[in-house]
């Protein structure tokens, strides 16, 4: 039974380091997620109000 204790422990220990590090990256993920969207929608809304006042400056020229 000993020898199984310390095998079931350390793969015990990996799985909760691997979980870990798992949410750890879902959560950098989503904070990258989270700002690429907030400047979408800031990019848009300068785009609109470019567009309302003609100041927006055409891509061919």
């Amino acid at each position: 039974m000993k020898k199984l204790l310390l095998p079931m422990f350390l793969l015990m220990i990996c799985i909760l380091g691997l979980s870990v590090y798992h949410e750890s990256e879902i959560r950098q993920k989503q904070k990258i997620d989270r700002l690429v969207n907030e400047a979408h929608s800031s990019l848009q809304k300068i785009e609109v109000d470019a567009q309302s006042k003609n100041i927006l400056i055409k891509k061919d020229q």
